[in-house]
């Protein structure tokens, strides 16, 4: 049986103090490595110059753009309906998908051959593990 969902509560993303916090630690975050020599140091050539001279300046505004793109997505997404939450999200993991086979350029025809056995490997890894974890709870 389904049964409405009857809890009212504020949504944690529209709160101003989790927004300023998750902004806080992703620009802690984009701090620490170096993006000035990737495709982000290139994106934002005309904001801080030359990515390989602009120093501390280059990597702050680089950390700066994607703390606030990251907030502002985690703010919007907040505002979707469930439907539309979901579908967002999708696509962003398509895109994600898609910049990791760019990044570290695979060979999808290789991918699309061997996917049976690698998803047939991933499901019998699965039940041994789940079979092991039930005699050993039992």
């Amino acid at each position: 049986m389904l049964y409405q969902d009857t809890v009212e509560s504020e949504v944690l993303v529209h709160r101003p103090w989790f927004i300023a916090s998750m902004f806080a630690i992703v620009l802690a975050v984009f701090l620490i490595p170096n993006l000035t020599g990737t495709i982000m140091g290139e994106l934002m050539r005309p904001v801080i110059g030359d990515p390989l001279e602009s120093g501390l300046y280059g990597r702050f505004a680089i950390a700066f753009l994607i703390a606030v793109v990251f907030c502002l997505n985690l703010v919007l997404i907040g505002f979707a309906s469930l439907k539309v939450q979901i579908g967002v999200v999708w696509l962003e993991l398509l895109l994600l998908f898609i910049a990791f086979i760019e990044l570290f350029d695979l060979n999808l025809p290789f991918i699309w051959e061997k996917l049976p056995f690698i998803v047939t490997q991933g499901v019998v890894t699965t039940l041994y593990v789940s079979a092991i974890s039930l005699f050993f709870s039992s």
